[in-house]
């Protein structure tokens, strides 16, 4: 089971509005410029970006390293997918899959993640940023990226699902709160 961290007091603000209810996942990549993975500087550049309304854009963001760092509670958002991001859950993925492959404990830690996400919402409902109709103003977004192969996601969250059986996401310190 992946380490996952909360930092929701150091990313959440104000301006993250309520989210009414939540139906699904979308996948991101996302890259700071000196290429370090953590959420809470994530959080400080995305606050501090025009457009996105003065806060952290992301619920979620796994590090290269596959720790999952909690942004957001899943009962407020941010700005992430253009239509999506009221009923959606942002997870961001740290790295750009245009151009390399997630690590082998990202790809563990993410299949991990939607498959207890899954379980919970009793459906499989996670896309890609690109594959949601208008999500961008960005036509050629490639949102994660061709490296983090979406159909070969599925599959191994639906194996996933199979080993599990119950979510045990919320004994490993996952703030559910819809």
């Amino acid at each position: 089971m992946p380490i996952i961290e909360n930092h929701i007091a150091a990313c959440l603000n104000k301006h993250n509005p309520t989210r009414a209810k939540w139906g699904g996942e979308v996948i991101h990549r996302f890259t700071l410029n000196d290429g370090e993975d953590d959420v809470v500087r994530a959080s400080d550049f995305l606050k501090a970006y025009p457009g996105l309304g003065g806060c952290m854009s992301y619920d979620l963001c796994i590090k290269k390293n596959g720790i999952i760092q909690q942004a957001l509670p899943t009962n407020r958002h941010g700005w992430h997918a253009k239509g999506w991001s009221k009923t959606r859950l942002g997870i961001a993925v740290f790295g750009d899959f245009r151009t390399e492959q997630p690590t082998d404990a990202q790809w563990e830690s993410l299949v991990w993640l939607l498959a207890q996400l899954s379980v919970m919402k009793n459906a499989i409902r996670f896309a890609a940023h690109d594959q949601l109709t208008n999500a961008s103003n960005d036509p050629d977004k490639k949102c994660p990226g061709y490296n983090l192969n979406m159909n070969l996601l599925h599959d191994y969250v639906k194996l996933g699902i199979k080993e599990i059986g119950q979510s045990t996401l919320i004994k490993s310190g996952f703030t559910l709160e819809v």
